[in-house]
């Protein structure tokens, strides 16, 4: 059987607090959701140990304007 997947993007994750990550976290172990979560701060401070643990960090660096 096909398994229904919603995409959740949350912008400033490091806005949410522990109680609202830890809503999160069952629906990222059992794979209900994708969740990619952007932030401008240090994941490693902001968003909670169990959370972080089950997500893929990407660290996205500025453009030079070489590149552009």
């Amino acid at each position: 059987s096909l398994q229904q997947r919603t995409i959740l993007f949350l912008d400033e994750i490091h806005r949410f607090n522990k109680s609202q990550q830890d809503v999160l976290l069952p629906c990222v172990e059992d794979g209900t959701i994708i969740l990619i979560g952007a932030t401008t701060e240090n994941p490693f401070f902001e968003v909670n140990r169990p959370l972080l643990s089950r997500l893929r960090l990407i660290t996205l660096e500025a453009l030079t304007p070489k590149a552009i």
